[in-house]
């Protein structure tokens, strides 16, 4: 578990939702958070691979393992069949969290083979498809047998309309104090990621040699790693592309562009599946690594 990292308080719904208070703000982060959600859905040994790189496995169980994405890009079919491979060679649950979420493709292939996992950086974790759910059924049973209350006696009436007003306001309050404390995060994480912690030039050509995947349109770029929470962006043609580490809501704030938009079509995937950014990424990783 990386330093700073521990176990958190967590809270889990009826609907499979799981929230650790944790706050997502770097890959290793979010390997963290996936782990411990892991132990959560009962493979109760699970802990991150520390490897840095990806290879299909993040987290690592005598029952399951994990891929875990950081990425401001959806996460695609390749993706998912990779975790599937390692998977089924180690005969183990697959399991899968992105930050972005899922292309329509990369859901079809999952099926009911891999449970696929979406968090978000405040450290929500909530289930995507049908498997996931499966898993995630275990963590409720606790909720669905807690006995149901009693009909309010109707002396009881007034009171309970009292406590309902008193709780509507504290909903409403507690509503406006987290949309200015979102504004804020927004406005820091701007501030974060305009110092540049360093940059690698990268091509396609350099890539092709090492026998690395290069999936980018252009031919020539660099990859930066941003701020405090190692944001990783490439910059294409003096454009900014945020790569790992923010959201797409954040990226309009940051006047970035998603990476999608100049990742190369995998002619070997389902129609719209993309190029694996992975390579890209492990690279970037190392310049935030210094």
């Amino acid at each position: 578990m990386p330093p700073g990292i521990a176990e958190r308080e967590t809270t889990i719904t009826t609907r499979g939702e799981w929230k650790t208070d944790q706050v997502i703000m770097n890959w290793e982060a979010a390997e963290a958070c996936a782990a411990a959600h892991m132990r959560a859905l009962g493979f109760d040994d699970a802990e991150t691979t520390r490897n840095g790189a990806d290879h299909g496995k993040d987290v690592n169980s005598s029952r399951a393992i994990a891929q875990v994405k950081f990425e401001a890009t959806k996460t695609s079919e390749p993706q998912i069949r990779d975790v599937l491979g390692t998977a089924k060679r180690e005969e183990k649950t697959a399991v899968f969290y992105s930050l972005a979420g899922y292309t329509d493709t990369a859901i079809a292939w999952a099926g009911r083979s891999v449970a696929l996992f979406q968090y978000s950086r405040s450290g929500e974790v909530t289930p995507i498809n049908s498997r996931a759910h499966s898993l995630a059924g275990a963590m409720n049973t606790a909720i669905r047998n807690q006995p149901v209350q009693q009909s309010a006696t109707p002396a009881s009436v007034s009171g309970g309309f009292t406590k309902f007003a008193i709780v509507a306001v504290a909903v409403i309050a507690g509503f406006i104090a987290l949309s200015s404390l979102s504004a804020k995060a927004d406005d820091d994480f701007k501030e974060d990621v305009s110092t540049i912690r360093g940059e690698i030039e990268v091509s396609r050509a350099a890539y092709e040699d090492a026998g690395k995947i290069w999936p980018f349109k252009f031919d020539d770029g660099v990859l930066q790693c941003r701020g405090e929470q190692q944001v990783i962006t490439g910059v294409f043609d003096g454009v900014v592309y945020g790569l790992e580490g923010v959201e797409d809501h954040q990226l309009e704030n940051l006047g970035w562009y998603q990476s999608r938009e100049i990742l190369l079509d995998d002619p070997n995937g389902f129609p719209g599946a993309r190029l694996s950014l992975d390579d890209a990424l492990h690279e970037g990783r190392s310049v935030c690594a210094g």
